[in-house]
């Protein structure tokens, strides 16, 4: 009897893999952006943010919109879903809440100007999703709004959206950060 066991190539990518353009894996890039943010606030004193389905409609809304639109903006033209308020209402029932956004592009694979941990700004090329992640969090960082954001304690829930374009290699991303009253 002849057992034959075929082995596919195929492996999870981890998050100091290299990234593939043609395979970019969204959902590690995703979780290691929301994961980062997490230690940046537990290195601040404050309670880490838990991920939240919902908020993450309203993130991927925004992600999808600035992908069609191929622009940077925090509005969109819909009546509905203008402002961040208007998507926070149109995907979930609520009576109070407070809410932030944070976006973010930046380039992979090439050279870019990015932020380092301590805020200096030099060429580098984000290779890897760590780097990305990271670059993406010190780009965050240096805007004193997105920094309040993040660093926003009464913000309790958040979730990220992100989408890659091969094209021109940029990473796109969205964060929405949450506080909902019951």
């Amino acid at each position: 009897m002849i057992i034959m066991v075929f082995f596919s190539g195929a492996f999870a990518m981890q998050p100091n893999d290299t990234i593939n353009p043609k395979s970019f894996n969204t959902t590690l890039f995703e979780k290691l952006i929301f994961s980062k943010v997490n230690e940046y606030r537990s290195e601040n004193g404050l309670k880490r943010l838990r991920q939240d389905s919902g908020i993450y409609k309203v993130a991927k809304d925004q992600t999808d919109f600035l992908k069609k639109e191929k622009q940077l903006t925090h509005n969109q033209p819909s009546a509905g879903k203008a402002t961040l308020q208007n998507r926070m209402e149109y995907y979930l029932e609520l009576n109070g809440y407070a809410a932030g956004e944070n976006l973010a592009r930046t380039f992979i694979l090439k050279p870019a100007y990015n932020y380092d941990r301590s805020g200096k700004k030099s060429a580098s090329i984000a290779s890897t999703y760590t780097e990305a992640a990271e670059y993406m969090l010190n780009a965050w960082k240096q805007s004193s709004f997105h920094n309040m954001n993040m660093l926003r304690d009464q913000y309790e829930i958040s979730a990220i959206a992100a989408y890659f374009n091969p094209k021109d290699n940029t990473l796109t991303a969205t964060q929405v950060f949450a506080r909902i009253d019951d």
